[in-house]
Formats: C-alpha cells, structure tokens, sequence
C-alpha cells in the first residue's frame, strides 16, 4: 500500500497552524499582561479558520465582544515579524473592546476640549506630539455619555489605529505595514503607517 505523504503545498491545516501560532500568541498574551493592561484574558477563545483569508491581507481578526480572536491558518507561513504584529493588533483591539470608552487615540487639540478630562498619557512615540495615545483614569460623570458617544462613533480608521498603538506600547516597538498595495499587513519594527481607508 503506498503511503500518503503531505505535499509542501498543500495548505495547513486549522492544527497544524495552531501548533505553530499558539506560542507566538502566548507571548503576546504575556507582554500585554506585563504592561498591566486589559489583557486578552484566557476567556478568549482562539479560532483558526481557514475562510478567515478571503482577501490578500485577511490573516486575523477580533470579535467586538472581546471574547473571540480569529487567525487564518496562512498566518502560520507568515515572517515572525508579520505573526507578532497582526496578533498584536487582534490584541489591541481585544484590549479596545474590552473596555470601552478607555481608550483613544486623538490630536492633543481634541483633547484639550474635553472639559474635566483627566488621563494618563502614553508617549508611544515623542516625535508624533501631535498625537497621543491615552487612558482615562477619571471622568466627570456629566461628561460620560458624550465620551461614551464618541467612543462609539470612532471612525473605523482609528479604531484601527487605536489596536496597533495599543500593540506598539505592550512591544515597545512600531507596528509598521509591509507588502504590495491593497495585500498591506501588519509588521513589527518595519514598514510604513497605516494608510487611512485600509481595509
């Protein structure tokens, strides 16, 4: 009887890729609980699907209910630096969504007008002062329902941009975006910003 053997390009499985996705995903786990955020916690359920990757660059993605995370398995045969940064970014959103109202990413000027806003600034990067990445300790509580309004009415460009700068805080790195225009995806260390209007 002969024997069956894989061919190298036959795609992987949801397992086999979990089996190579999983540690990388455990050390991004880790680094957010390091830093004291909201980490995603062991609640969160991990899904590999293979019809997750219908577009060049869909290889993750986080559920608004904090509670599901979703890898395609062609993740697995990405650079280490893609794996850790799209997970990082599934991470931050995880982070975002768990908490809502908490955090933002806004010009300074936007947030001088908040009236009795008081927060504890990250300075991810000194030469963007222009910007700042930020979570509210304290809240006047006639301020809550606009803050919680425009929270919900963030604009889906920096709901994005809220999920990379939460990961380059935990990696203490710049989640850049490498590849072919319109396959752009995520990179730690490398790679240009985040084009506004990338889906």
């Amino acid at each position: 009887m002969a024997r069956h053997y894989r061919s190298v390009f036959d795609p992987l499985t949801s397992e086999e890729a979990w089996a190579v996705l999983e540690p990388y995903w455990k050390e991004i786990v880790a680094e957010f609980s390091a830093k004291k955020l909201m980490a995603p916690s062991k609640v969160v359920r991990v899904d590999v699907d293979p019809k997750w990757h219908n577009t060049c660059r869909h290889f993750g993605g986080a559920r608004t209910d904090a509670k599901v995370v979703i890898f395609a398995p062609e993740l697995a045969d990405m650079p280490v630096p893609s794996i850790r940064g799209i997970m990082a970014h599934e991470a931050g959103h995880l982070t975002d969504f768990a908490a809502p109202g908490i955090y933002w990413f806004r010009p300074i000027e936007a947030l001088a007008l908040r009236e009795g806003l008081r927060a504890t600034v990250f300075a991810d990067d000194p030469r963007r002062t222009e910007s700042v990445l930020m979570k509210v300790r304290e809240l006047p509580e006639k301020n809550l329902r606009k803050h919680m309004q425009d929270w919900h009415d963030r604009s889906r460009d920096e709901v994005e941009m809220i999920a990379d700068k939460l990961g380059e805080y935990v990696l203490g790195k710049k989640i850049g975006y490498v590849g072919p225009s319109g396959c752009l995806v995520q990179s730690v260390g490398r790679g240009k910003t985040r084009p506004k209007g990338l889906r």
